[in-house]
């Protein structure tokens, strides 16, 4: 009723004489005072609306099967909707699908980060004509993976330009048309071939015959079981500056002190890879590919290997994957380690391996494990482990001065001097309490947060 009498008085004034004008214009000022307060009340209501769609979202997740599924079924989901294995560079063939994946819950994020295969492939398109003009005159680095396709066929046409070339011996074939002379501007090769092809001598049935300039060499990686071999190699390289070796051990009934020196005036760096006997060793560091998973850790194997070389002192494992039976068994056959590092071994670090550390002077039974420990360094972006079980390890290891003083008898063990732990949990302030005290007693300790 309201609304239509202002309406009739509206038209009423407008057919009255030009008097009524201050009243038209309070009108006119009322109705916009009543649109504001009319586009305020819809806004509310919008967002009133907007919370509702939110709760029926949320409430929908909730009951969701998705949310049901294991995360490692997810992340096989996740593996085949990017479809990683694409070659024509979409947004769901590339990294940007897979960020996108690990950014809509925290359960996607758990799932995404806990499936390696989604980070270690990227997928590029095709070299286009474009580019390579766009690139040309310089020389470029090419690197093919195990099957080239049809991008082998596309860098060949610039083989010309090619700087550097890293290939499969099963890509061997596939550069069978390139003229002699193609390669100019070539300064490094490198060819892989797998266990099996290195085994079979008919895997090139015909070659008798492989020119290689030694003479100017000055960087290679060579695997031979043989040291003879690759001593023989490594001395008609005068020019090396770096060299790879992967090699066996001398046997025994062989002195290598026999042999003439070989004399390697611009070396600057040599790194060896020796898969037998070290019976010298006391330091050893292990670095593992960057996605855990994709070096496979052999327990069996490294146990022999400690068991040839008791002389360890300082142990680094970095970025493998190993369990906390494999780290228990690491720790258990070395008798002289004073220094363990440990670095984004995720799988490994639990209430197992902490309590294996643990020392107990009254437990005879039990051997002592790292009985020369003194420094630990640990850092996992995984936490499974209680803060108890990692106070009640230092604790066992660590005394004061004065409470060596008293002591009966020698400990078994040596006392900790450096212990650091780096992850992304926070520990309580029980814990951190506990840190603070063995630090003010004279421990060495650190905890750090990292954010990922």
């Amino acid at each position: 009723m309201g609304d239509m009498y202002t309406l009739t008085t509206a038209l009423l004034l407008a057919r009255s004489d030009s008097g009524s004008t201050p009243r038209v214009h309070d009108l006119i000022a009322e109705c916009m005072a009543n649109i504001v307060a009319f586009e305020s009340q819809i806004k509310h209501l919008e967002r009133l609306r907007a919370r509702e769609y939110s709760l029926i979202a949320a409430l929908r997740l909730v009951i969701s099967p998705a949310r049901t599924l294991p995360v490692d079924v997810l992340g096989r989901i996740f593996l085949l909707a990017l479809d990683l294995g694409a070659s024509d560079g979409t947004a769901l063939g590339g990294m940007r699908g897979v960020l996108t994946v690990s950014h809509v819950c925290q359960q996607w994020r758990k799932a995404a980060l806990e499936t390696p295969q989604l980070w270690a492939t990227q997928p590029f398109p095709i070299v286009s004509d474009g580019r390579q003009l766009r690139s040309a005159p310089l020389p470029i680095p090419v690197s093919f993976g195990e099957e080239g396709g049809p991008l082998v066929e596309v860098l060949c046409a610039i083989a010309k330009r090619w700087r550097t070339l890293s290939l499969s011996t099963r890509l061997l074939g596939s550069l069978s048309k390139l003229s002699s002379g193609s390669l100019t501007a070539l300064e490094s090769l490198d060819l892989r071939g797998d266990k099996a092809e290195r085994a079979n001598p008919d895997y090139f049935p015909d070659l008798d015959t492989l020119p290689i300039p030694w003479s100017q060499l000055t960087t290679f990686a060579l695997a031979d079981e043989s040291p003879g071999i690759c001593l023989e190699i490594v001395s008609r390289c005068p020019s090396l500056v770096s060299a790879t070796l992967h090699m066996s051990g001398w046997p025994q009934s062989v002195s290598p002190t026999d042999a003439d020196p070989v004399l390697l005036p611009r070396m600057q760096s040599l790194e060896m890879h020796i898969s037998n006997t070290l019976p010298s060793l006391t330091a050893l560091k292990m670095y593992g590919e960057y996605h855990s998973g994709v070096i496979t850790w052999s327990n069996t194997a490294f146990t022999h290997f400690q068991l040839r070389s008791p002389l360890i002192q300082q142990l680094q494992i970095d970025h493998c994957a190993l369990t906390s039976e494999d780290l228990q068994a690491v720790v258990q056959h070395a008798p002289n380690l004073t220094h363990l590092e440990i670095y984004n071994c995720s799988n490994c670090i639990d209430d197992a391996f902490l309590a294996i550390l643990r020392h107990i002077p009254s437990d005879a039974s039990t051997p002592v494990v790292v009985p020369k420990l003194e420094v630990l360094w640990l850092s996992s972006p995984r936490c499974d482990f209680d803060e108890a079980t990692l106070t009640n390890m230092v604790e066992s290891r660590w005394w004061t001065d004065q409470e060596e003083r008293v002591m009966f008898a020698p400990p078994a063990v040596v006392r900790l001097r450096d212990v650091k732990y780096t992850s992304s949990r926070r520990f309580s302030q029980k814990f951190e309490r506990t840190v603070r005290m063995f630090r003010e007693e004279g421990l060495k300790i650190q905890t750090t947060v990292k954010i990922s």
